[in-house]
């Protein structure tokens, strides 16, 4: 008897072989030796866009790095995202581009992160540093110490947001949406720690809610506003939502397993309220040298190293930044605090602190306030060999939302699929069903009519060769489908 060759046998026979092939090639790469070039870097991709500061709206976009000369199809994901004090800074900063380099040249796919910027400034700094001594300290004067709180806040958002905007286009950058980093550098190192530990609404900082205005900032500081000048409606502080912010809320998490952390520290508050905390806490890398002069490598106050010692007798620039926890101090609490993170790695240099004002200040200019990265490439291959083993494994057991899973008797199941952009769903209740969710690859909302009990059909099918179909049930069960969609009618 002749048996037909259907799709699901392909699908099966495919992935079954394809299995062999994979598990061959992850147990060939440890992700630690640069064996590959670099693609044409895919530059100033959308993957948001998010209320800023000031209530206007900003166009959030990244860069994609990726390695040439590399078959892997489920390749590990770096997130980085720049520093700047979330005044300033970009995505093509040149520590970050040197970093996206060093790992897409180990076979990994690197995205390098904008966020959004921006702090209101200070009603209370009698005597600021003048343009003519240096007009870039004016962005230093904030508020108050809820300005940073907040700003650190609207940024992992971001960062959350585009982790599962990347996640969802796995099958597109050749990705594992299990294999995820975040890293960053100085106010990205703040960013990237709180990406991994923010995860609790309970965490939530109090200033992150809705909170009294802005008081409005003095006039020779206003420079630092668009076209030179703020409005009253512009000093608003509205609730900031909950920690996962609003961005892509598709079927994927903004989970990772691990965080790298470059001269960045933990807000105060982030200790106080203990979040660390689960049975999913990821790995932990960090680096700072023991004197930087901007986010101090012990507990202390932001930029208050150069701000006490070298104002040159203007007003001081530290009063309403909040206490944060440098490296240094992370180091002990990570590893002695309750639960301690069982992964870590530390490499703090050694650097004189400022004891002599004057002179000790002409020194940190002259050496960047020690606020930067020693060695990108060494610093690269130390953090490669140390999440190698994680990385690995989370490839190996890569189990992205695309993967075709056997599905048992109480999971709904779609049918037919491939379809024409209608299909119908069995094995489950149709009162069962809460809410369903269909999403493109890019993580945009698809458009659909439930036409009946079981039968759904998507608005416009043919722009698209695959979505995700997510069923909650009434009882907070989510299951996530893969639909392809085939174009002959």
């Amino acid at each position: 008897m002749v048996r037909c060759f259907t799709f699901k046998t392909f699908v099966f026979f495919a992935i079954f072989h394809l299995s062999i092939w994979y598990s061959n090639l992850i147990l060939a790469q440890d992700f630690t030796s640069k064996k590959f070039g670099i693609q044409t870097v895919k530059s100033n991709i959308i993957y948001g866009i998010a209320t800023n500061y000031l209530g206007s709206s900003d166009t959030l976009k990244l860069d994609l790095y990726k390695p040439s000369g590399n078959d892997n199809i489920q390749r590990p994901l770096i997130v980085l995202n720049h520093g700047g004090a979330w005044v300033g800074g970009d995505k093509t900063e040149s520590g970050i581009v040197a970093m996206a380099k060093e790992f897409a040249q180990r076979g990994y796919v690197v995205a390098s992160v904008n966020y959004r910027l921006g702090t209101h400034k200070a009603n209370w700094a009698l005597t600021p540093f003048q343009k003519d001594v240096n007009a870039g300290f004016h962005a230093v004067y904030i508020a108050d110490s809820a300005e940073i709180f907040r700003a650190n806040y609207r940024a992992m958002h971001d960062l959350k947001g585009a982790i599962r905007f990347l996640k969802a286009r796995h099958a597109l950058d050749s990705t594992c949406s299990e294999a995820v980093f975040v890293g960053g550098e100085s106010a990205g190192g703040f960013n990237a720690l709180n990406v991994a530990f923010l995860d609790l609404n309970s965490e939530k900082p109090a200033s992150c809610d809705s909170i009294s205005d802005v008081p409005m900032p003095q006039s020779n500081l206003q420079d630092n506003y668009p076209g030179g000048k703020v409005t009253l409606a512009q000093l608003k502080r509205p609730n900031l939502g909950s920690v996962e912010g609003s961005l892509n809320l598709n079927s994927y998490n903004a989970k990772v397993k691990g965080v790298i952390n470059m001269f960045g520290a933990f807000l105060s508050e982030a200790v106080s309220n203990n979040w660390v905390q689960g049975s999913d806490t990821p790995l932990v890398y960090l680096f700072h040298q023991s004197c930087d002069g901007i986010v101090p490598c012990k507990a202390a106050i932001i930029l208050s190293p150069l701000s006490v010692n070298c104002n040159l007798g203007y007003t001081p620039f530290h009063y309403k930044y909040p206490i944060a926890y440098g490296s240094c101090a992370l180091k002990t609490y990570f590893s002695s605090g309750s639960p301690k993170i069982k992964l870590l790695k530390t490499e703090i240099f050694p650097c004189d602190d400022i004891i002599f004002p004057l002179a000790d200040c002409i020194r940190f200019a002259q050496n960047g306030s020690y606020h930067y990265t020693i060695n990108i490439p060494q610093r690269c291959d130390s953090i490669a060999k140390f999440i190698a083993a994680t990385t690995v494994k989370s490839v190996k057991n890569c189990n992205n939302s695309a993967s075709i899973k056997k599905m048992n008797k109480n999971q709904p199941l779609i049918s037919p699929n491939p379809n024409t952009g209608t299909f119908k769903i069995s094995g489950i209740d149709s009162h069962r069903i809460q809410q369903i969710s269909i999403t493109d690859v890019l993580g945009r909302t698809v458009n659909f009519e439930w036409k009946n009990s079981d039968t759904l059909t998507i608005s416009d099918p043919f722009n698209h060769n695959l979505v995700f179909v997510s069923i909650t049930s009434n009882n907070q069960t989510q299951v996530n489908r893969i639909i392809l969609i085939n174009e002959a009618r």
